[in-house]
């Protein structure tokens, strides 16, 4: 069922994909994406939780200019329908696995 939390959830989990691809690209090595994922998994309080999103939020601010010239070389030799595709495959399978079914391929 979609509400508002599956719907945050899953724009969240978007911009935390597109941001680690983002850091993947610029850096060329997955250890600081990987190192952020881990922190982000971390059980924290209120507290730690607000003083992490202020951290990544600053800093997603002082690398802004050279997220979006990695974000358009990225996705330069993208086109649309492929991007949407990919969105929907995507959104289904997290609605999919937030609802606790498994899903899975035959091979």
């Amino acid at each position: 069922m979609l509400n508002a939390y599956s719907i945050g959830m899953v724009c969240s989990l978007l911009i935390f994909a597109i941001g680690f691809g983002i850091v993947f690209a610029g850096t060329g090595s997955l250890v600081p994406a990987i190192l952020a994922h881990a922190i982000i998994n971390v059980l924290m309080t209120p507290t730690w939780q607000s003083v992490l999103l202020v951290a990544f939020i600053t800093g997603a601010l002082a690398s802004w200019r050279k997220g979006v010239i990695m974000l358009r070389r990225v996705f330069s030799d993208t086109n649309a329908v492929t991007c949407i595709a990919v969105a929907i495959v995507g959104t289904t399978w997290a609605v999919i696995g937030a609802k606790g079914e498994y899903v899975v391929f035959a091979v």
